[in-house]
């Protein structure tokens, strides 16, 4: 996995982005202002009044999905009374747990080398009221999911932050919601939230006429190919496999 902090100039947020590589490397990456993904849209920093938005790519060239390309994210103002509260998103997108598979996850689902279709924000990420009316105006961060293991985010300057995710989002909201939680000072009121993020093992996902679990299959090849137990929390590694956690 990756880290990159990447510095928002409005209101000096500073967004952890988690998981946009293979490799483990830790990298910080400080910037005045965002790198724009699309130089005709005065970069993801600015306030839009539809839910498409273009993303930023990072610009610290460590930062990468699986093809090689740059991490990007999107972003959208805050308005009201929810300026001072931040929505930081992770999309699902499966996984990859093998050099063959993580191969294909790369050219199908990794962000594109060229600027991608803008993200469409629903649900939980909308920015209408009607839809979403307890988070439609706080500030939004949508991380893009390219590199097929699972990701974070951070602010200083928030009153409240929610780490949210769906499916593999949801599994890496779980796995990094502690740390989520220490990147903010003590005044500000942090929650995380997993949308359809539970995989366990059980019967029905077991592979048709055996007692081999999918679930339990996938996260023993994600250990062996990411390394991802190194990052899982130790008082539940200690006690059971990696995979269980």
């Amino acid at each position: 996995m990756m880290m990159m902090l990447h510095r928002l100039h409005r209101h000096q947020l500073v967004v952890l982005v988690v998981a946009f590589a293979a490799t483990t490397i830790i990298c910080f990456a400080q910037a005045a202002h965002p790198a724009g993904g699309n130089n005709n849209n005065n970069s993801a920093a600015a306030a839009t009044s539809t839910t498409l938005l273009n993303p930023s790519f990072l610009r610290d060239n460590k930062a990468r999905c699986l093809r090689g390309n740059r991490a990007s994210y999107s972003f959208v103002n805050g308005s009201g009374d929810g300026i001072t509260n931040w929505l930081v998103f992770l999309p699902g997108g499966g996984w990859c747990e093998n050099f063959t598979y993580c191969l294909d996850y790369g050219f199908n689902r990794s962000t594109p080398p060229i600027p991608f279709a803008p993200y469409n924000y629903t649900g939980i990420a909308s920015i209408h009221q009607l839809d979403n009316p307890e988070f439609y105006n706080w500030n939004k961060v949508v991380i893009r999911y390219c590199d097929g293991s699972s990701f974070t985010g951070n602010s200083k300057l928030s009153l409240n932050a929610l780490l949210a995710g769906e499916s593999a989002g949801g599994v890496a909201t779980m796995l990094h919601c502690d740390k989520f939680r220490d990147l903010f000072p003590s005044s500000t009121r942090v929650k995380c939230l997993t949308d359809a993020g539970f995989f366990f093992p059980a019967k029905r996902h077991n592979y048709y006429g055996t007692h081999q679990s999918y679930f339990l299959s996938i996260f023993q090849g994600l250990i062996r190919l990411h390394r991802s137990g190194r990052d899982l929390p130790k008082s539940c590694t200690h006690k059971m496999s990696p995979a269980l956690v």
